[in-house]
């Protein structure tokens, strides 16, 4: 185990939080950033145990390169984390495990190749380039700065400059208005033991139905990128 590279001690003698109570665990990783920063002030590897389900938070370097890298065949995605995020992710690269991951990821090296990452970095370059001279227009104007909306229209400017060669900036705001309500979906989901069931049409429910709508609009009129990278698509 990943114990093993941080401290020579098994799993579960890996530090643990103070509480077992997956109820308490729920309402703690709320403010998810406090949470994880003083879980990780326990140790490079460190554990949670309920009766429920047992976590850990691994951020010791060479832990986290023993997990990823040197021994990955042992480790797979999480399932519970893999049914909801596939709601709007699909079967793709970022989801798969196994076979599955190594064919997709074989078709999707090309573009990885080194001078290509040279020419997106340079593409991802002018689209923060463009988002600082919005922002710095809002500040000349005295306007707020929604930086959740300006991420979600700097991931989208990405993608139309690297992955379809296109302008999709008319689509920003939809775009953003969408990704708040599936970032919002998805915390929820992840940090309830027993989330409300999807064809229960709560507001919730329903902001998430309209925005993978909305995705998939917009999806549908773009050309496909590498197939190595899986678009949803309704």
């Amino acid at each position: 185990m990943a114990t093993a590279l941080t401290g020579r001690v098994s799993a579960a003698d890996a530090p643990a939080l103070p509480f077992s109570s997956p109820f308490r665990f729920q309402r703690e990783s709320h403010d998810i950033l406090e949470f994880f920063t003083r879980w990780a002030e326990l140790g490079g590897v460190a554990r949670f145990h309920s009766r429920l389900f047992q976590a850990y938070l691994i951020t010791a370097p060479e832990a986290v390169q023993h997990v990823l890298q040197d021994n990955h065949r042992n480790y797979v995605k999480e399932l519970r984390s893999k049914q909801i995020f596939r709601i709007a992710l699909g079967d793709g690269l970022f989801l798969s495990d196994g076979e599955q991951w190594r064919r997709q990821r074989r078709i999707a090296q090309p573009g990885f190749h080194r001078q290509k990452l040279a020419a997106m970095a340079e593409a991802m370059a002018d689209a923060v380039d463009a988002m600082i001279l919005r922002w710095e227009s809002f500040a000349a104007a005295g306007k707020e700065v929604d930086v959740s909306g300006e991420t979600s229209r700097l991931a989208l400017d990405v993608i139309g400059r690297t992955l379809v060669s296109q302008d999709l900036m008319d689509q920003a705001d939809t775009m953003a208005r969408s990704m708040a309500a599936m970032f919002n979906y998805f915390k929820y989901a992840l940090n309830s033991l027993f989330p409300i069931p999807r064809f229960i049409p709560t507001a919730r429910n329903r902001a998430m139905t309209k925005a993978l709508r909305e995705a998939d609009g917009l999806v549908e009129h773009l050309p496909q990128p590498s197939p190595g990278v899986s678009i949803r698509r309704r």
